[in-house]
């Protein structure tokens, strides 16, 4: 599927597998990758840009593991709701 960036610097911080999972890879070391973690779930990490940390301190990036368009069987769509019910009527 890709890399996912971080949304301020465009970095590049964790790739997503066909199957869903997340690839994280730190470290150089020519052929030897030190770190490599394969992650299932929602995922929540700062840039690993410095500049981008020192400028940004509180920014976070998230990504979840299904998109938000996903919906689980029996899961109402509240797209259709009717507005009058948040009015106080």
């Amino acid at each position: 599927m890709g890399f996912y960036t971080c949304s301020i610097c465009g970095k590049k911080l964790i790739r997503r597998k066909h199957n869903g999972l997340w690839v994280f890879r730190f470290g150089r070391g020519g052929d030897f990758t030190p770190v490599e973690m394969l992650i299932f779930g929602h995922i929540k990490m700062r840039c690993i840009r410095r500049r981008c940390r020192k400028e940004n301190p509180d920014h976070w990036n998230e990504f979840t593991l299904f998109p938000k368009s996903v919906k689980t069987i029996g899961q109402k769509s509240n797209d259709n709701e009717d507005d009058s019910s948040e009015s106080g009527e």
